[in-house]
């Protein structure tokens, strides 16, 4: 007797799973830690990239790799130390998506859709490494 076989179920791709993660922490962002489409339209010289690229950075190469200002955050970081908090590698990468997130809608926000391109490629970036990292978890 065979076993019976299971229905085809339709999983979403990692690039889908890594969307839905990077899209939930964008949500907590403005949920609980109450950052604002106001808020976020006062950083008008590429700060929410900056910072974006700091935690993709430090998710790729990890925290040696990385050069630390004096104050212990890394280079680049458009803040003050205490607003860098990396976590790991995939968590930063979530994050780095939801800043790469806010700073697109800011863009369109403020007409200025001819740099929306440079966030979608950085998103894009982003989404393909917490994809790969996800996929390499799984089957470890």
């Amino acid at each position: 007797m065979r076993p019976p076989t299971r229905p085809h179920v339709n999983r979403p791709t990692p690039r889908a799973l890594a969307i839905q993660r990077i899209e939930a922490e964008h949500q907590r962002q403005i949920e609980v830690e109450s950052w604002s489409s106001e808020h976020d339209d006062g950083h008008t010289d590429g700060e929410m990239m900056s910072a974006a690229i700091a935690y993709y950075m430090h998710a790729k190469m990890g925290r040696d790799p990385v050069v630390l200002r004096a104050d212990g955050a890394p280079l680049g970081w458009p803040w003050e130390a205490k607003w860098w908090k990396p976590k790991s590698p995939s968590r930063d990468l979530e994050r780095a998506g939801a800043l790469v997130q806010a700073e697109r809608a800011r863009l369109l926000r403020q007409n200025h859709a001819a740099y929306v391109g440079h966030c979608d490629q950085k998103f894009n970036l982003i989404v393909d490494a917490l994809a790969a990292l996800t996929t390499a978890s799984a089957h470890a």
